[in-house]
């Protein structure tokens, strides 16, 4: 079915190899990257994504050089993530240098921040620096891939910016990565200004099941403000 005419067909061949777990059905997997759809192609991807040995990490680093479609580059680069497959630095670098969608370079940014730690400050910092709010917020989930200290004042930073969402990212990473002042940042976010980022600390109270905050969670709930419906009683522990 690799030859059909009909994409789809080709598309549920390849689904179907990415079930066996066989040699030769990673050989076909590799030769469905090149086929002449792109949708065949992305199956293909995916389920390559899916292994982790070193012939279908080469097989997308090859893919990834030779791709020129953002769509299946920014997939390519969540597959290689899934699989810690660090050989789409250079390509991942090269595409920072263009101008690509903001989905494309959110996804570069966080694979390199996977993979070089602290090297990828420079260039997110950049990002954080130039972008607009969408590209803020991928910033805040690229620092969150990593741990260092001042990667936290970065992402306090963003935590004071002008736009919600970014603040909501950089709330969600650092409760995630700086652990022991997770009530800090879950104080702050409760008296943010805007609603999004409220309920996000809503939903980490109910995460980390919080007892403490029982009785400010009562309080939100009784006063009249159609934002408070979307708050749910979190399942407290001690």
């Amino acid at each position: 079915y690799l030859a059909d005419n009909d994409p789809f067909a080709r598309r549920t061949a390849v689904r179907g190899l990415g079930h066996i777990g066989t040699e030769q059905a990673e050989h076909y997997l590799a030769i469905a990257l090149n086929d002449r759809d792109p949708s065949v192609v992305a199956q293909a991807i995916q389920e390559l994504g899916d292994r982790t040995s070193r012939k279908t990490h080469e097989q997308l680093t090859r893919k990834l050089h030779q791709e020129e479609d953002p769509r299946l580059m920014r997939l390519l680069l969540q597959s290689m993530l899934k699989q810690r497959n660090p050989g789409g630095l250079d390509a991942a670098r090269r595409i920072l240098t263009g101008k690509h969608t903001h989905a494309l370079v959110g996804t570069v940014l966080r694979y390199l921040a996977t993979f070089e730690q602290e090297r990828a400050i420079p260039m997110i910092d950049s990002v954080a620096h130039e972008g607009d709010a969408y590209l803020r917020a991928v910033c805040a989930d690229a620092y969150g891939q990593m741990t260092r200290a001042n990667v936290l004042t970065r992402m306090g930073i963003l935590f004071n910016d002008e736009d919600p969402l970014v603040r909501k990212a950089a709330f969600e990473n650092l409760t995630r990565v700086d652990a022991q002042n997770r009530k800090y940042h879950i104080n702050r976010a409760l008296n943010d200004r805007d609603f999004v980022v409220v309920v996000q600390a809503v939903e980490q109270i109910k995460t980390f099941a919080f007892k403490n905050y029982l009785p400010v969670l009562q309080t939100m709930m009784s006063m009249p403000n159609e934002t408070c419906l979307l708050y749910t009683s979190p399942s407290p522990r001690d």
